[in-house]
């Protein structure tokens, strides 16, 4: 929880500030209580990412992919806040901006995510190897999570340029050449 919404419950920051210090609860973001003393799960990382964020947070790039279904590693949670609220990057939590007024989003058992189609582009963007990429991107459309169509309509809204590896997994797809994408991904296993 926050400290704001256990305040509002009625827990007295001299309380909160005592359990944090005697090691019963912790602090692991600014603001951001867990109450108990063991390691954070993955689930509740993001939990407490989201609530740093802020209440226009959403889980995306990496963290996104990883809840809504993509086969991706997921070392730092990653979640997305509108420009303009800058929120610094702080122990687990990488904090992107970003212009678009509302992207679409998603909810997963109470996660606000990034839509699928931005998830996939905004990972992709981030991989150096191509056929990660296109394995990504095929794996996404394969199982249904998005299209082809999507994908490209997002990566034009990219608010970054679109690296010319992923345009040709895009161009891939589009065409319905995702074989040679799912064997790769498949040798990887």
């Amino acid at each position: 929880m926050s400290v704001a919404d256990l305040v509002n419950a009625g827990v007295s920051r001299q309380v909160i500030a005592r359990r944090v210090r005697t090691g019963r609860w912790q602090r692991p973001l600014p603001r951001v209580i867990v109450a108990h003393s063991g390691p954070l799960t993955d689930d509740q990382r993001r939990r407490a990412a989201l609530i740093y964020g802020g209440p226009d947070a959403m889980l995306s790039h990496e963290s996104a992919a990883s809840v809504l279904g993509l086969r991706v590693v997921e070392e730092f949670v990653h979640i997305t806040v509108p420009h303009g609220s800058p929120k610094p990057n702080v122990a687990f939590v990488v904090v992107h901006q970003t212009r678009a007024t509302a992207p679409a989003s998603q909810s997963f058992g109470g996660l606000r995510c990034v839509g699928i189609a931005r998830t996939v582009i905004d990972v992709a963007c981030g991989m150096t190897l191509l056929n990660d990429v296109r394995a990504l991107v095929a794996d996404s459309v394969q199982r249904g999570l998005t299209t082809a169509v999507a994908l490209s309509l997002e990566a034009e809204r990219a608010p970054r340029h679109c690296p010319a590896f992923l345009r040709r997994a895009l161009e891939e797809v589009a065409a319905g050449d995702t074989r040679a994408s799912r064997e790769n991904l498949i040798r990887r296993r």
